[in-house]
């Protein structure tokens, strides 16, 4: 689990620096697992309907599986805006 954390909050880093949001990440790593998700789903930009999901899954698992999730969603987007399909 401990590597499944440590996987997302890289991916969202990227995700976070593609899209112009800085976070003191040194200050971030003094939170428990669970404060780390909250905050990641409130300042992602991300919907609100996203933000409520991860926030109401129960157990950081969860809550870590949904962020994911979005995460990889959006990252795969600003990959794709980049092609000309034709």
């Amino acid at each position: 689990m401990l590597e499944k954390i440590k996987e997302i909050y890289e991916k969202t880093k990227i995700f976070f620096k593609k899209n112009g949001l800085l976070l003191n990440w040194a200050e971030f790593e003094k939170l428990d697992e669970d404060q780390k998700i909250n905050t990641l789903a409130m300042i992602a930009p991300i919907s609100n309907e996203e933000k409520q999901m991860i926030l109401e899954s129960i157990h950081v698992e969860s809550k870590t599986k949904v962020l994911s999730k979005i995460i990889k969603f959006y990252l795969h987007e600003n990959h794709t805006d980049k092609i000309t399909l034709q």
